[in-house]
């Protein structure tokens, strides 16, 4: 499955912008959220598990961003830490990520 192009969180709409290895070995990272113009810079040549906990780290970027939450030091550590549980959670159990899923309203 494709990753969208773009999400909406609150009232924002983030475009999602695929990098390469050479971006990541130049940048250092494996992902970057820009408050600036309300993008998200991801590798795209990662193992599927890894690229789930960057986009999911992202998005965590971005949702304390857009909410207006505090501290960046803590920040970084909140969001590294829900980002690999929440991966870890939804691998281990497909079958809880499936009834979220259908929880939620389709389009």
């Amino acid at each position: 499955m494709k990753l969208p192009a773009s999400i909406k969180i609150g009232p924002y709409v983030w475009k999602i912008q695929l990098r390469s290895k050479t971006w990541q070995k130049r940048e250092g990272k494996f992902g970057f959220c820009r408050f600036d113009d309300f993008a998200m810079d991801i590798v795209d040549d990662l193992p599927p598990l890894f690229k789930a906990e960057i986009v999911h780290h992202e998005i965590g970027h971005a949702i304390w961003w857009t909410y207006n939450l505090d501290s960046r030091e803590r920040e970084e550590r909140a969001i590294m830490s829900l980002s690999r549980g929440y991966i870890d959670l939804w691998a281990d159990n497909p079958e809880l990520l499936r009834w979220f899923a259908a929880q939620l309203p389709s389009s």
